[in-house]
């Protein structure tokens, strides 16, 4: 609004009046709340608000509505204001975000906004939008680095240091170290479900993603037996630890036998009771060729069990039906 000093115009409702001649008058604007006196325009008397009535006036005052600065503060990412940083009083702005490498978007609030929060890693980006503008503000967005489960574990009769859920930020590396207990040796370290070998310890390094490593042990032979690697009738009969044969039976053992109760108790038995009967074997040649003859079949089983499960079931029908001819009565002319 305007009004006059001497009293006559109250503009909005009464924007003109008459006054004597020479009468000084005095005009003063009035803004709304949200907006700001801009200045007169009209006749060159009336640049300061003050005219003296010599002759007819015809001054006119414009106002325009307030503007804010809407600040954007984000840490370990990306924020902006569509109308950064100037804003009519009353209006509104979408503030947009996006989280840097290796961080997920958390929470942003501010400006008379609906606050928004968020614990999924999978989010990186937001949209967010302000409620209506009466002030200088500001809108503050939050990110987080993302971090990511190892899950580490040991078999019986080892551990693994540090076990269970480990959590490591984005980017980091972790070492564990795997240790069996007395008597007993690593058998193998699986890292997100493939082998690494029978390692002492392994990094994991600019992690990314969650990750598995899982430690097996197994007992390993005493010092006396460390030749054939408790192998020890094999390793007689063939004469040698390295030999295909006394391997494809070592492997067995250790994958197969020494990861369960029944297995280890049979392979710790064995090692008991097999040294005094190889070392009479590895001294008769005859002896060892014989033992061969009854390994070598084991050894192709173990090693091709699907082929030697075909040829014995090949073997045993031709068998049975060998049979079935013999008790046929035969034709005579």
């Amino acid at each position: 609004t305007v009004t006059s000093s001497p009293a006559g115009i109250n503009c909005g409702a009464t924007c003109s009046a008459a006054y004597l001649e020479d009468t000084a008058v005095t005009l003063t604007p009035s803004p709304a709340t949200g907006s700001i006196f801009a200045g007169w325009s009209g006749d060159a008397d009336c640049s300061d608000g003050s005219v003296t009535m010599n002759v007819s006036r015809t001054c006119s005052a414009t106002f325009t509505s307030n503007i804010y600065t809407v600040t954007t503060t984000a840490a370990n990412g990306t924020i902006t204001s569509a109308v950064n940083p100037a804003v009519n009083h009353g209006s509104t702005t979408t503030v947009t975000g996006s989280a840097n490498a290796g961080y997920y978007f958390t929470g942003v609030s501010g400006c008379s906004g609906t606050p928004q929060t968020n614990t999924d890693q999978s989010v990186t980006s937001f949209s967010y939008y302000t409620g209506a503008i009466t002030a200088t503000c500001t809108v503050a967005a939050a990110f987080a680095i993302k971090i990511y489960t190892i899950a580490a574990s040991a078999g019986a009769d080892g551990s693994i240091s540090p076990t269970g859920p480990v959590t490591v930020n984005h980017g980091a590396s972790q070492t564990f170290t795997i240790t069996p207990n007395a008597g007993y040796g690593i058998t193998d370290v699986l890292v997100n479900g493939a082998s690494i070998g029978a390692v002492t310890t392994y990094m994991f390094e600019n992690v990314t993603a969650p990750q598995t490593i899982e430690a097996t042990f197994a007992v390993t032979p005493s010092a006396s037996s460390a030749k054939g690697g408790g192998c020890f009738i094999a390793t007689a009969a063939y004469g040698s630890y390295l030999d295909p044969h006394v391997r494809v039976l070592r492997n067995f053992r250790d994958r197969h036998l020494v990861t369960n109760a029944p297995g280890r108790a049979f392979v710790k038995g064995y090692y008991a009771y097999s040294p005094p009967i190889a070392e009479y074997i590895a001294r008769h040649e005859a002896l060892r060729a014989a033992v061969r003859t009854v390994l070598t079949p084991v050894v192709d089983a173990v090693k091709y069990p699907l082929g030697f499960l075909f040829i014995g079931t090949l073997s045993i029908a031709a068998a049975a039906r060998g049979s079935l001819k013999r008790r046929s009565p035969g034709l005579h002319a």
